[in-house]
């Protein structure tokens, strides 16, 4: 069952990546940085799942996966700005293009990293 789970979850976080992609090109970027921390909670919620973390909100989560040594501090840093800038989309109505481009770049090397590791 935990093979089909971390499949379709593997497939969310593809699909969400190609969601974001659509929509920088189509220069929706408030969009584009919310669909960046949503990829992030897939990822964190694989990852604590199989680290047996208890999860909470997402920043603690991601605080437990670096404190059981699951992510680098890099990792954890860039989880971090990538779960800042879905909240500045959300709750401030961002749409710059810069911080959906930050946003964007951090995601995709931390997508590249998790489908190496996981």
């Amino acid at each position: 069952m935990a093979n089909v789970e971390n499949t379709t979850m593997w497939k969310q976080i593809q699909l969400g990546v190609k969601e974001m992609e659509r929509l920088m090109g189509h220069k929706d970027y408030n969009l584009a940085m919310i669909k960046s921390r949503q990829i992030l909670e897939y990822m964190v919620r694989c990852m604590a799942e199989k680290a047996c973390v208890v999860e909470g909100d997402l920043s603690d989560t991601i605080d437990q996966l670096y404190e059981g040594r699951w992510i680098s501090r890099t990792t954890r840093d860039h989880y971090h700005n990538i779960r800042i800038l879905g909240n500045k989309a959300v709750h401030e109505g961002d749409d710059t293009a810069y911080d959906a481009n930050q946003a964007y770049q951090l995601l995709t090397q931390e997508v590249r990293e998790f489908a190496s590791e996981y």
